[in-house]
Order: structure tokens, then C-alpha cells, then sequence
């Protein structure tokens, strides 16, 4: 049994090199020559294993020889066009100038039913908005639509139009891709990030504010915002690298971010949100008081957890300014970093007393402050 494992393995590995040298396609992609190995190969990898008392050799050689065949095969086509059409065929116009080809349909056994499939996979309904239908040698139909019917584009309309570039994948699978963090967020004037409960995406949001530190880009934390933006300020900066919050990892053994002791545990936390409107007190010299032009306001909030006060001292120390307090000095509701033209988070929820006719005072912050980063480019 052990052999016939490891052979297995041996000839699994094998036939994932070749495929993988052949080219990354699907079935029904693949030229002629191509499908032809891959049926050979699905039966010559079978005989070593259908077979134990057979040397390995028997399985491996084949496929050797195999690929170097589809290697020289592939190289001819390459170099000779009249080799290529007269194995492969040429592509055919099943419809053309906005007629049916019925030559072209026999010749290729194509019929009407077909078509007509294949137009209502593609979304078209009506034949006659076809200018072109051109099938290719891989069996693939390709519409061309009559110009009446083709999507008005920005050059026909004279729209100047700007190259947004090729998009660049920040988190998969769950993981930040922090390699791709300069091209996702690099154009960007301005970076708010918003409430919410659960740890799902949180990495993400980390980097992002990472990012916006970092870069001097005006950053607003609402809420969970704000809890983001002191955890990556305590990894980065005061050197707590599993710093987090006691919602996303109990086990953190610096939840900066946390359920307070005088929140009692025997208590369900589905019913300790911290709800409604609660004053607060603005340290003179700040953003904030920059912002809104007084020192004591109050704000709506909707949380559960905390900035933790056991690190008060250290984050003040690394240069982090707490600039709202409750009026005991208890809590802690607002942060920035100084450095920064704009970087607040805040534990309340300002869009709850914002307005379309009347914005609050830190969007327009925050705005303002994307405004001049665009403006210094």
C-alpha cells in the first residue's frame, strides 16, 4: 500500500509539472495536439498503478517523452501558419455583415439551434443585432454587434477619461496582501473607516490606517474606527506587536482595546452598549478643538468596549494625544497624532448629527483636509 501512495504522489506531481508547462487553460481551451496528450497522459499515468509489479519508470518515460512531443509540435505550429491551419482549422464566419453563413455553418456542423444558444448565453436576444458571430478554432463563438447596437463609448461622446489603472487585490483568503497596500490606497486623499462589530476584515482596516499615518493622508476612526486606529498605533509605534482588542482576541496579552472591569462580566454584553448621547470634554490646542471651535460637546455613541486605560501612559508617551475625555477623565473618547494635518478617531458616531445641509464638524474636517492633500498632490 505504501508504494502504490508514493507512486501515486510521484506521478500526481509529474502530470501537475507538465500541465503547468503546457499552459494554464481549461478543457475546452485546449488546441488539438494539446487535448490529445492530455487524454494520453490520463492513460499512461494509470499503468504504474494499475500494475505495482511494474518499475515506475514505465510511467515517468512516457510522460517524458510526451511533453517533449507537444513541446516540438508547439514550436512548428508556432513558426508555420499552414502547419497551424491545417491541423487546427481556421476561424470561421457563422455570421457576417450581419447575414448567416450557411456554408459556413454546414462546413463546421453548427446549426441554428446552436447559435441562437449560444447568442442568449452571451446576453443577445435578437439576431439581428449581430454584425459578426466568428467561431474559433477552440469551438469559442465571437459576437461582433452591429454599430447601432455597440455601447456609446467616452471617445465617441469626447469625453476626456482618466486610466484608472489595473486593480490590485488587498486581502485574500483572509490575509493582507500588505505588498499591494501602496497601490490600493496610494491615490487616495482622504481614508475613513466606520463602525461596526466582529473581525472580520480588521487587518485590513489596520493596514489601511497603518497606511494613513504613515503617509500623512487625513484619517477619520468612527467608532471601531478610532479602536482600529489604536491598536496599529500600538503595535507600530509602542512596540506591542499582538496589541489588539479583547472583541477580536481574547487572548491577547495587550487588548488595548477592551471590555472595562467596571462593566461587570456576570452582565450579558449583548446588553452593555454604551447608547445615546454623552458629554464630552476637548483638550484646547487639539484637532478637535480646531474642529469644532469649543471644548465641551456631546455626541451620540453606540460601543461596548473601550480604550483601555492601562495604557494610557505608554501611547502618551509614544506621542499619541487623547483629546477628549469624559468629564471624570475616565474615558477615553477621542485620539490624534499631532504630526499628522488630520488623524482623529473618535469613539462616538458624528454622522448621527450630521446633516446633507449641515455637515458635522469633523467631515468637514476631514474633507478639508483631503482638499489640501489634493491640492499638494
Amino acid at each position: 500500500m505504501a508504494i502504490i501512495l508514493i507512486r501515486t504522489l510521484i506521478i500526481f506531481l509529474a502530470l501537475i509539472v507538465a500541465m503547468r508547462l503546457m499552459g494554464k487553460r481549461q478543457l475546452g481551451e485546449l488546441e488539438l495536439s494539446e487535448l490529445v496528450v492530455a487524454v494520453l497522459i490520463a492513460d499512461i499515468a494509470s499503468i504504474p498503478l494499475q500494475n505495482p509489479s511494474l518499475p515506475l519508470s514505465y510511467g515517468l518515460i512516457p510522460l517524458l517523452v510526451l511533453f517533449c512531443c507537444e513541446l516540438i509540435f508547439s514550436g512548428l505550429t508556432y513558426k508555420s501558419i499552414h502547419l497551424r491551419k491545417l491541423l487546427y482549422g481556421r476561424p470561421n464566419f457563422i455570421i457576417e455583415r450581419g447575414r448567416i453563413a450557411q456554408q459556413a455553418m454546414h462546413r463546421n456542423r453548427f446549426t441554428l439551434d446552436e447559435l441562437t444558444q449560444e447568442l442568449r448565453n452571451q446576453g443577445i436576444l435578437d439576431i439581428a443585432s449581430v454584425e459578426y458571430a466568428v467561431l474559433e478554432t477552440n469551438g469559442q463563438l465571437n459576437i461582433i454587434l452591429a454599430p447601432a447596437q455597440q455601447p456609446v463609448t467616452a471617445e465617441q461622446m469626447h469625453m476626456e477619461t482618466e486610466d484608472t489603472g489595473y486593480f490590485s487585490i488587498l486581502i485574500n483568503n483572509g490575509r493582507i496582501l500588505r505588498d499591494n497596500v501602496e497601490e490600493v490606497l496610494g491615490s487616495c486623499d482622504g481614508i475613513l473607516v466606520p463602525g461596526g462589530f466582529g473581525n472580520r476584515g480588521i487587518e485590513g482596516k489596520i493596514a489601511a490606517a497603518h497606511y494613513a499615518r504613515t503617509h500623512n493622508i487625513p484619517y477619520l476612526g468612527i467608532c471601531l474606527g478610532m479602536q482600529i486606529a489604536v491598536i496599529e498605533f500600538a503595535r507600530s509605534v509602542c512596540g506591542l506587536a499582538d496589541a489588539n482588542s479583547g472583541e477580536f482576541d481574547e487572548g491577547s496579552t495587550h487588548k488595548v482595546i477592551d471590555f472595562m472591569p467596571d462593566q461587570s462580566d456576570e452582565i450579558n454584553k449583548g446588553g452593555t452598549l454604551r447608547l445615546g448621547a454623552y458629554p464630552c470634554h476637548i483638550v484646547p490646542g487639539t484637532k478637535m478643538a480646531e474642529c469644532y471651535g469649543t471644548l465641551d460637546i456631546s455626541e451620540r455613541h453606540r460601543h461596548r468596549y473601550e480604550f483601555n486605560n492601562d495604557y494610557r501612559a505608554l501611547m502618551q508617551e509614544k506621542g499619541l494625544v487623547l483629546s477628549g475625555l469624559s468629564p471624570d477623565g475616565h474615558i477615553v473618547e477621542t485620539v490624534e497624532i499631532p504630526e499628522n494635518d488630520f488623524y482623529i478617531g473618535v469613539q462616538y458616531h458624528p454622522e448621527f448629527k450630521s446633516r446633507p445641509n449641515k455637515a458635522h464638524p469633523l467631515f468637514k474636517g476631514l474633507i478639508s483636509a483631503a482638499l489640501r492633500h489634493a491640492e499638494r498632490g
